[in-house]
């Protein structure tokens, strides 16, 4: 049952990364962000960081690993929020 339950952890990791990949690639060949809300991914950054040092604390390394990708994702997005925004 723990190998079944880490394997649905790993697949909602890979879907959470997938959903980000629009928005990086909107963002990077678009480079315009002003649309867009830095305050919402600044919290989901937040949020992914603290849900990610929970768990290594906890040792749940399948949820560590399935949430590291996202969080990367995340943290792009923002780099390029900060970096577009104002750019026409």
């Amino acid at each position: 049952m723990k190998n079944l339950a880490n394997i649905i952890i790993y697949i909602a990791g890979l879907l959470w990364t997938i959903e980000t990949l629009p928005q990086i690639y909107k963002l990077w060949k678009t480079k315009q962000s002003e649309d867009i809300s830095l305050t919402f991914f600044i919290i989901c950054v937040s949020g992914y960081a603290l849900f990610i040092i929970g768990n290594v604390i906890l040792k749940q390394w399948s949820v560590v690993i399935a949430n590291a990708f996202p969080l990367m994702n995340l943290c792009i997005i923002n780099i390029l929020i900060i970096k577009y925004r104002g750019k026409k």
